[in-house]
């Protein structure tokens, strides 16, 4: 269990650039949300959906965006892959890597903001529900990490 987390400021849209785990809606399986048809992805490329299960595809332009506190993907509002309910609330993330930076944060005794991180109140961890952050949770939150987190990736 690491004893110190430093959040470095970055904001969840960051997390959006890159591939994003969803939750086919045509066969429930695992799909892939990435940006596509750009060499260097950003906030705004556009998006494609695609199932390696069932063969469903998406498309979107990349214009909207939005970002749900339920655990939708923001160009469609799908499901994410990495999302469960619980009776404080919904305990979700995006992709593998996204999983691993919240169990550190979930498990680190010891909290703090880089001396460095601009725009404080927009990062992702002040931005977390106050039940995830709660110490008094914290074995739960983490046992729901492991459980999305063995759900894997195909």
């Amino acid at each position: 269990m690491p004893e110190r987390f430093i959040d470095e400021g970055h904001p969840i849209y960051e997390f959006v650039i890159q591939a994003i785990d969803v939750q086919c809606p045509s066969c429930g399986e695992r799909a892939r949300l990435s940006p596509w048809g750009v060499e260097e992805p950003e906030l705004h490329s556009p998006r494609r959906l695609a199932c390696d299960s069932c063969g469903f595809t998406k498309d979107a332009d990349g214009d909207v965006l939005a970002f749900y506190p339920d655990g939708r993907d923001p160009a469609f509002g799908h499901w994410l892959w990495y999302r469960t309910e619980t009776s404080k609330g919904v305990l979700w993330a995006y992709h593998r890597e996204h999983l691993a930076l919240l169990e550190a944060y979930v498990s680190a005794d010891h909290r703090q903001q880089a001396d460095n991180a601009a725009w404080r109140n927009r990062s992702y961890f002040s931005r977390l529900p106050r039940w995830i952050k709660s110490a008094r949770n914290r074995k739960q939150v983490l046992r729901l990490i492991d459980r999305m987190s063995s759900r894997g990736s195909h």
